[in-house]
C-alpha cells in the first residue's frame, strides 16, 4: 500500500508539473525547426558546462524556448530556485511597461502656499516628488542635469515675482512610503550607489562621488579629499587602504538611510593621485531642498525659514512647475543597459501606486506576480523581495524567466524592451555584453540582461537562431566557484551554438 501510494505522488507531481510548466516537452524529443542533430549538440554542450569544476558545487539552470512555438529546445533544472541578480530587472521592468505604457512620464511638482506681498512670499515654497528617477541626472540627450534642473525651478521662483522666502522650503514625499531599503538587502550594499534606495524626491540618481587619495604604497591610508556633489553634513569614519597598483574599487561605504556619519572600508589601488567611489545619499529629498536653497540663494532669492521633508500631503496654493520624465521606455533602456537598482525600486513602488495606491514594496511585488500571473508565468519556486535582484533572497526559475520572456514578446511594447538589453560583441554598445561572442554569429544578435552578485552570475534574454527563430533563454549559476568571466565564457559556449541553431 506504501508503495502504491507513493507511485500516486509521484505520478500527481508530474502530472502537475507538466500542467504548469505549459510549453515544457523533453530537448530530446522531436521538435520542429530544428535538426535533432543541432539539438544533441546543444544538449552536448550544457552537459559539459553542468560537469566544469567552476560548478561543481553550483546550482547551474538553462532553459531555452522558441518563442512562436513554445517548444522547449534545452532544460536542464529549470524548475530549480535560483537567485537572479539583476535579471529580476527584466520583471520589474516588463510590468512597469505593461501596466504604466512606454510613454508614462512622472512628474516633479514646484510650488507655493500662502500671499505673496511685494515680492515676499509669507508661507512656504514645496517641492512635491512624484517618484521621477532620473530627476537631476542626465545620461543621454534631453535630460536636465542638477543645474538644468535647478535652474529651471529657479526661474520659476523669479517669474512669480519672488524674491523672498518667509516660510519654509519643503519637499513633500508623500507619494510613496518612508522605507527606502527592500528586505534582505545587505548592509555592506546600502551606503553604496548600487544600493541608494528609492525616495518620491530623487536627486541625481540619489548618489555622490567620494573622491580618495591613495597612499603611495599598499596598506597604507587612503584619505578623503571631497565629496562631489558636496553633501551637507556628511562625515566619514575612515578605515580605508591603498590596495596593490591595478587593484581596482574594493572599497565599502557602511551607512543607511538618514545616517550623516559613514564608515569606510576596503581598499582603493595605488598610483593614481585621485580615486573616486560612488556612495548613496543618506536623505535624497533633503539634499535636493539643500542644492534648491543654495541656489536660490545665488539668485538673490533669501530664504528665511527651515527645510522640512514631509511624509504627509502638503497643500499648495499656486503651482510654479511641472516638470516631466523622460518616457517610461528611456527609463527602462538605461534601467537595463546599465542595471540600475534605482530605477528598479523605484518602478516598483510606482506599480504598486499604479495598481493598489500605495506606493511601498509590499504592494509594488504584489503586482509584479499578478502580472506575472496573467501572463501565464509560473510562481512555482518563485520569492520576491526587491525590484532589482539586489537582495540575496530572491529566487526565480529559469522556466519562469523564459516564460515571461516568451510573454513580453508577444506584447505591444516589445520593442523598446528588447531594445533596453544589452548587446553581445558589439563594443559600443552601452550594455555589459560587449566582450562576449565577438566575431559569433551571436555578435550583434543575442540580446541579454545580466546579473551578479556574490557567487551569482546570470544571463537572459533573446536570440536570432540560423533559421530565423527568435529564441527566449535564461542561464543562471549561483553558488559557483571562479569568477563571474570565467562563467561569462560558460554561458558563451551555448549563446554561440542558440545563435548556429538550424
Amino acid at each position: 500500500m506504501f508503495v502504491f501510494r507513493f507511485f500516486c505522488n509521484r505520478l500527481r507531481a508530474m502530472v502537475y508539473a507538466g500542467l504548469v510548466f505549459f510549453f515544457l516537452k523533453p530537448a530530446s524529443a522531436q521538435i520542429a525547426h530544428f535538426s535533432p542533430a543541432a539539438l544533441h549538440k546543444l544538449e552536448t554542450a550544457a552537459r559539459q558546462v553542468a560537469q566544469d569544476s567552476l560548478l561543481r558545487h553550483a546550482e547551474w539552470a538553462v532553459t531555452v524556448a522558441d518563442v512562436a512555438s513554445g517548444e522547449i529546445l534545452l532544460d536542464s533544472n529549470g524548475q530549480k530556485s535560483v537567485a537572479p541578480a539583476s535579471n529580476l530587472k527584466l520583471f520589474t521592468s516588463a510590468a512597469a511597461l505593461d501596466l504604466l505604457g512606454p510613454r508614462h512620464r512622472f512628474q516633479t511638482a514646484l510650488g507655493y502656499a500662502g500671499p505673496v506681498q511685494g515680492g515676499v512670499l509669507q508661507g512656504n515654497l514645496v517641492l512635491t516628488g512624484g517618484g521621477d528617477p532620473t530627476l537631476g541626472y542626465s545620461r543621454q540627450e534631453g535630460w536636465l542635469d542638477m543645474a538644468g534642473v535647478l535652474s529651471r525651478w529657479v526661474r520659476a521662483v523669479q517669474r512669480a515675482g519672488i524674491r523672498e522666502i518667509r516660510g519654509n522650503l519643503v519637499a513633500d514625499v508623500s507619494f510613496f512610503d518612508p522605507v527606502q531599503v527592500p528586505d534582505g538587502w545587505l548592509w555592506m550594499d546600502i551606503g553604496n550607489y548600487y544600493g541608494a534606495g528609492p525616495s518620491a524626491l530623487n536627486f541625481n540618481e540619489n548618489q555622490y562621488r567620494l573622491v580618495l587619495r591613495p597612499g603611495k604604497e599598499p596598506g597604507a591610508p587612503a584619505r578623503v579629499l571631497a565629496t562631489k556633489p558636496k553633501v551637507a553634513g556628511l562625515s566619514f569614519f575612515n578605515l580605508m587602504r591603498t590596495g596593490p597598483a591595478g587593484s581596482g574599487d574594493n572599497g565599502y561605504i557602511y551607512g543607511g538611510p538618514e545616517q550623516f556619519r559613514r564608515l569606510l572600508h576596503g581598499t582603493v589601488p595605488a598610483g593614481p593621485d585621485r580615486f573616486a567611489i560612488k556612495g548613496s545619499l543618506p536623505d535624497p529629498a533633503l539634499f535636493c531642498l539643500q542644492a534648491l536653497r543654495d541656489s536660490l540663494r545665488s539668485a538673490g532669492i533669501a530664504l528665511r525659514g527651515k527645510l522640512k521633508v514631509s511624509y504627509r500631503p502638503v497643500t499648495v496654493d499656486r503651482r510654479l512647475d511641472l516638470l516631466p520624465s523622460p518616457p517610461l521606455k528611456e527609463i527602462v533602456y538605461w534601467l537595463n543597459k546599465k542595471s540600475i537598482n534605482l530605477y528598479a525600486e523605484v518602478l516598483l513602488k510606482h506599480l504598486g501606486v499604479a495598481k493598489f495606491g500605495e506606493g511601498n514594496f509590499e504592494k509594488g511585488l504584489e503586482a509584479v506576480r499578478d502580472f506575472l500571473r496573467e501572463n501565464d508565468v509560473s510562481l512555482e519556486g518563485v520569492a520576491l523581495f526587491d525590484g532589482s535582484g539586489l537582495s540575496p533572497l530572491d529566487v526565480i526559475t529559469t522556466q519562469a524567466m523564459v516564460q515571461l520572456l516568451a510573454a513580453v514578446a508577444r506584447k505591444p511594447y516589445f520593442q523598446p524592451f528588447y531594445d533596453s538589453l544589452p548587446v553581445a560583441g558589439v563594443k559600443d554598445d552601452s550594455g555589459h555584453l560587449s566582450n562576449l561572442c565577438r566575431g559569433t554569429p551571436a555578435a550583434g544578435n543575442l540580446r541579454a540582461k545580466t546579473g551578479l552578485i556574490e557567487r551569482v552570475r546570470a544571463h537572459s534574454g533573446y536570440v536570432r537562431a540560423a533559421n530565423g527563430r527568435l529564441l527566449a533563454f535564461s542561464m543562471i549559476a549561483n553558488d559557483h566557484t571562479g569568477t563571474a568571466a570565467q562563467i561569462d565564457r560558460l554561458h558563451e559556449r551555448i549563446m554561440i551554438l542558440l545563435a548556429g541553431l538550424r
